[in-house]
C-alpha cells in the first residue's frame, strides 16, 4: 500500500511516463546480491527520497551541483536525477566498498550523475571506516561507533563491522574538480550517520555557493559528541 501511494503521489510530481521510466530504470539497475535489500524496498525508498526532495525543490531554482554525501546505493541521486531541472549536475559519494558496483552501474546508466568512491570530512587523509556486516545497505556503517542505544533499538547496530582504511577529502579541496564557478550554487545533501559536522567543516570556503543544506541528524545513534546546535554554528 505505501508503495502505491508513492508512486501515486510521484506521477503527481513527474508525471506519469517520467514515474514509468524510473522504476524501469530502477529494475534494470536493481541486484540483490549488490544492493542487499528487496525490490520492493529499493523501489519504496528511491521514491520516497524522490517525495522528500520535492519538498525542497522550490528553493533549487537556480542550483548548479546536487551532491550527494552518504549516497548508499543511490537512492536520492535517482530521486534527484528524475526531479531536478537536465542542468543540475549530480554526483554521489560513498566511501563503503559494498556500495561501490551499484554507485557504478548507476553512473553508467545516467549520464549526469558521478561516482566518487570517497568520503568528505574536515580533513584531506585517510582514516578508519567501519563497516557493518549486517547488510549492503546497513545505516550502521559510520566512522563512529553505535551506541547502545542504537544497539538495542537496532539489530542491524549489533552486527559485526570491519574497519576499512578509506580516503577522506574536504569539499572545498575539490572545487577545482568541480570546475566550480563564483555564481554557481550548490545543493548538499548529508546522510553519513554521525560525520555531518565534519563534512561541513570541510565545506568552509564554498559558503557562498552552498545554498541548501539538506542533512539527517540524530545525536542517540553514534559515540558522537556536537549537538545540532554545534551544525547550526558551523
Amino acid at each position: 500500500l505505501s508503495l502505491i501511494i508513492g508512486v501515486i503521489k510521484t506521477i503527481n510530481i513527474i508525471k506519469l511516463k517520467r514515474t514509468i521510466s524510473i522504476i524501469k530504470n530502477i529494475n534494470l539497475i536493481y541486484n540483490s546480491n549488490l544492493i542487499g535489500m528487496s525490490r520492493f524496498s529499493y523501489n519504496s525508498r528511491v521514491i520516497n527520497e524522490l517525495i522528500t526532495l520535492n519538498s525542497l525543490k522550490y528553493y533549487t531554482k537556480n542550483i548548479d551541483y546536487f551532491l550527494d554525501v552518504g549516497a548508499n546505493v543511490g537512492m536520492t541521486a535517482i530521486a534527484a536525477e528524475y526531479l531536478f531541472n537536465k542542468q543540475i549536475k549530480i554526483y554521489m559519494f560513498e566511501p563503503s566498498i559494498d556500495c561501490f558496483k551499484v554507485l557504478e552501474k548507476i553512473e553508467k546508466r545516467f549520464e549526469r550523475i558521478k561516482f566518487l568512491p570517497y568520503a568528505l570530512g574536515k580533513e584531506n587523509e585517510k582514516l578508519n571506516f567501519n563497516r557493518s556486516l549486517s547488510s549492503k545497505t546497513s545505516q550502521a556503517s559510520s566512522f563512529y561507533n553505535p551506541t547502545e542505544f542504537y544497539k538495542k533499538n537496532q539489530k542491524h547496530a549489533s552486527s559485526s563491522r570491519i574497519k576499512d582504511t578509506v580516503e577522506v577529502y574536504r569539499l572545498d579541496s575539490l572545487k577545482n574538480y568541480f570546475c566550480l564557478k563564483k555564481d554557481q550554487n550548490i545543493f548538499l545533501h548529508i546522510d553519513v550517520e554521525g560525520y555531518e559536522l565534519n563534512v561541513l567543516k570541510g565545506s568552509k570556503s564554498l559558503v557562498n555557493n552552498i545554498s541548501i543544506i539538506s542533512l539527517e541528524y540524530s545525536n542517540k545513534l553514534f559515540d558522537t559528541s556536537y549537538s545540532i546546535q554545534d551544525i547550526y554554528s558551523e
